[in-house]
């Protein structure tokens, strides 16, 4: 399986390397400002929600009778401006935006999208949005 950007609960111990999700709300609850590299609107990945995932093994462990490579995501892509901004909206915060660092500068992946056709072949799934996860925590 191969995974694209997963979010959910209990991920803040991954410190650097947890969702934006779970960076910008954190930046949001305790100082009121999400910090947004310039151009975000242009950063799309595709999130997917961690019960969405494990959602997927399960249908995978009931229905898959031979392996191969699948692609774990939701087929859609979100931008880190929209993330931030319906985490700002929830917790009434600002948006501050920051030069790229030099070190990610042209190393910075500017969209993912999984391709779930395989996925999608085997079984239906209504996955959730990262709008529809950050509105019900």
């Amino acid at each position: 399986m191969r995974y694209f950007n997963v979010y959910g609960p209990r991920e803040e111990h991954k410190g650097t390397q947890a969702s934006p999700v779970t960076k910008f709300t954190k930046q949001a609850k305790e100082d009121g400002v999400i910090t947004l590299f310039e151009n975000s609107d242009k950063y799309l990945r595709d999130f997917i929600f961690v019960g969405d995932v494990c959602d997927i093994h399960e249908q995978m462990m009931l229905h898959v009778k031979k392996s191969g490579l699948y692609n774990i995501g939701t087929g859609s892509a979100t931008s880190f401006q929209t993330v931030a901004e319906i985490i700002a909206k929830k917790y009434n915060a600002d948006i501050k935006y920051i030069p790229m660092p030099e070190e990610l500068q042209g190393q910075y992946q500017e969209y993912t999208c999984a391709d779930i056709t395989k996925l999608l072949n085997i079984f239906d799934i209504q996955f959730k949005t990262v709008k529809e996860y950050i509105e019900g925590v």
